[in-house]
This record gives C-alpha cells, sequence and structure tokens, in this order.
C-alpha cells in the first residue's frame, strides 16, 4: 500500500491542542512531502508554534499550505524548514546518481582488469625461444603438460625426422635432465599435426621401420636398392624361410630373398641363380675386400650391417639407418637411446679405456 504523501487535516478543533496533536506525529513520518493547513483558519498561534517545531523534525516535508495571511510570517521558519527539506532532496537525489555512476565506473574498471588479466594469463612464454605468443597457439603435450610454440614444435619435430630421432622425446624434458622421471614420448597425433604432408610421410616411415626392427617374432631385412635400404617386413621366422621374392613397400624393388641376392631372378630357379652365383662370387669377395682395405665399418645395429665411412671428426658415429650409436675405431655398440644423458654415458663408458680414443690422435704427435 502506498504511503500518503499529502495531508489536509480539514477536522482539527480551534483549540491548540488540536495542531499540537498533529505536531507530536511529524517528526516520525517518513513520508509526508505536503502539508495543507488553508482549510484550518482556528489554528492560532499556539498550533502554528507547536507545528513549526515538529516541522522543523521532519526531513521529508517539501510543500505547506498556511492557513491564513495574517498567520504568513509566523510561517516563514517553517517555510524555510521545507525549502531545507526540498533541497536536502534535490541533494540526495544527485548524491544517489553520482553514487549510481560510481558504483558503474567501479564496475567498469574491475570488468576490465579482470580481462586485462584474462589476457596476461592467455599470453605464454616459450621456454625454448622465450618469445610471448597465444594460448590457442600453444603445442601441449599432454604427458608430461609443458608448453612451447608451434614454431619451435615444428622445427624440432622437423630435426627428430632429419636424424631420425625416435621416439621422439619432449624437449622441456630432456632439457631437465632429470635421471628420475624419463623425458615423455611425444604422441604420434601432436606430432603429425606440425608437419606438412612430406614431412607426415617420412615420419609415420620412421615409425613403420621402428617397429619391424624392435619385433623380435618379425623377420626383416634392409631394402636391397642401394637408393633405399629401408627395412622391409618378411613374416614370422617360418614365413621368411620359405620365402623368395620380395618386394619394398617403399620403392617396390624386388629381389630373392632365399638366394640372398639384391636382385630378382626373373625366368630363372633359385637353383640356377645359385649355380651362376657361384661362378661370380669373385664380383661380392672384391667388395668385402674394398669395404676391408678402405676401412669401412659395418654398422653393428641388430640386422642393420650398414656400411659407413667416416671422413673427419670423432670416432662416435650414429647410423642413419637404425639409430645405432658406435664406435668407428672397434665397431662396438654404445646404444640405440634417444635420450641424451644415457648417449653422454654410454659414449664415456666406452671411450675411457684404454683401446679406444673418441678423437684421432694426429699421426705427428710424437714428432713435436
Amino acid at each position: 500500500m502506498p504511503y500518503q504523501t499529502t495531508l489536509i487535516p480539514s477536522t482539527l478543533p480551534t483549540l491548540p491542542s488540536g495542531a499540537i496533536a498533529l505536531a507530536e506525529c511529524l517528526p516520525e513520518n517518513k513520508a509526508l512531502v505536503r502539508l495543507d493547513l488553508s482549510s484550518n483558519p482556528g489554528i492560532d498561534i499556539a498550533g502554528v508554534m507547536a507545528l513549526s517545531v515538529s516541522i522543523k523534525m521532519n526531513h521529508t516535508l517539501i510543500y505547506l499550505d498556511p492557513n491564513d495571511d495574517e498567520l504568513s510570517r509566523l510561517w516563514h521558519e517553517i517555510v524555510s524548514t521545507c525549502t531545507r527539506n526540498a533541497e536536502d532532496s534535490f541533494s540526495s537525489e544527485i548524491a544517489r546518481r553520482l553514487q549510481e555512476e560510481f558504483d558503474l565506473e567501479v564496475s567498469r574498471l574491475r570488468a576490465d582488469r579482470t580481462y586485462s588479466e584474462f589476457l596476461r594469463l592467455s599470453i605464454l612464454e616459450c621456454p625454448i625461444c622465450s618469445s610471448e605468443y597465444p594460448v590457442d597457439s600453444t603445442f601441449h603435450i599432454d604427458e608430461c603438460g609443458h608448453d612451447i610454440c608451434w614454431t619451435c614444435a615444428a622445427q624440432y619435430v622437423q630435426t627428430s625426422i632429419e636424424t631420425r630421432a625416435f621416439p621422439c622425446l619432449c624437449p622441456c624434458c630432456r632439457a631437465a635432465g632429470d635421471a628420475e622421471n624419463p623425458p615423455s614420448v611425444i604422441s604420434q597425433n601432436m606430432l603429425l599435426s606440425v608437419l606438412d604432408e612430406e614431412g607426415q610421410r617420412r615420419w609415420l616411415e620412421i615409425e613403420r621401420e621402428r617397429a619391424i626392427t624392435s619385433d623380435p617374432t618379425v623377420r626383416f631385412t634392409n631394402c636391397r636398392n642401394p637408393e633405399c635400404g629401408k627395412p622391409t617386413m618378411l613374416g614370422t621366422a617360418t614365413e621368411a624361410s620359405d620365402l623368395t621374392s620380395v618386394v619394398c613397400p617403399y620403392c617396390y624393388h624386388t629381389w630373392c630373398e632365399r638366394c640372398d641376392t639384391d636382385v630378382w631372378h626373373d625366368g630363372t630357379t633359385c637353383e640356377q641363380y645359385q649355380q651362376w652365383r657361384e661362378e661370380n662370387e669373385q664380383a661380392d669377395e672384391r667388395t668385402e675386400q674394398t669395404v676391408e682395405e678402405e676401412g669401412y665399418i659395418k654398422c653393428p645395429g641388430p640386422n642393420c650391417g650398414q656400411i659407413i665411412e667416416k671422413d673427419e671428426g670423432c670416432n662416435h658415429m650414429l647410423c642413419s639407418r637404425c639409430g645405432t650409436h658406435f664406435c668407428y675405431i672397434c665397431g662396438g655398440f654404445l646404444t640405440q637411446s634417444t635420450v641424451r644423458a644415457e648417449i653422454e654415458a654410454a659414449i664415456h663408458t666406452h671411450y675411457n679405456r684404454d683401446d679406444c680414443q673418441l678423437f684421432p690422435i694426429p699421426d705427428d704427435i710424437y714428432e713435436r
């Protein structure tokens, strides 16, 4: 129910007690805005004085209608009070509006700070190149939680392909060198996401090769095409024993596995080819002789045997075909690991012996 804002007391008694009774309720009234006394000519000076005191204690009354022109002078102070209340009411409205505008501005500032904080948290710093990049351009490694920028990720994966490093380990984990927590392996989906079509083909090729060469239940051989040399699966031991013609899935070169030859003897049986081969074994013997005379080394990796020549540098060698680390002096196997700490440990252990040196000693060192 709305409050009454205008009061017209038309039946006040002529006695001062009537105006006094009205005056007693005015200080506590919080809704009265206008008091009309024009219909009460009987209010005397005593009543006016009582009303004057009570109206001064009221903070909502704005309009006052006196009951007699002769008493207008006596209402002067009351009118002043009403004017004060009007001014206070106007000032309160202005203050309320200013407070609302201030609160709105504070809310906007808080929203701006929240958005700025969001932007700050959405910008990450790459631990490899130290550049800042948006969070939606993150190369995130789920296995360990590390984040690097897309550009560094693409370059790192491309380098892994060029060096045939498998599996591809998190660069941040590798840099940490924590022996108790091995580096995380980057998933295939993440690797392929930063590669173009050619890079994806090459990586899947490396995965297939390592899957073949690391499975003890599968027999494989390397393509006999000297320009290819990729691992080709022959099947289980039983299946491989009866195999003759083999086709490389990469270059489609064909050879006879039973005759252990680089070509397929089309139009002749294996027996006929073997007879012909015995008559031409001198060619193979010359190849082996050349390898021995030139000092070439065959990779000691499992089922590899790639012929490798060193022209300069240290004696620590890395086979590009199977990823085996070995010594060029003795041909000894070091490791097939891609973890830097394990590679360094294998090199340190091997070359601390007296018979092998990591770096070749010049022939004239003792003549100086």
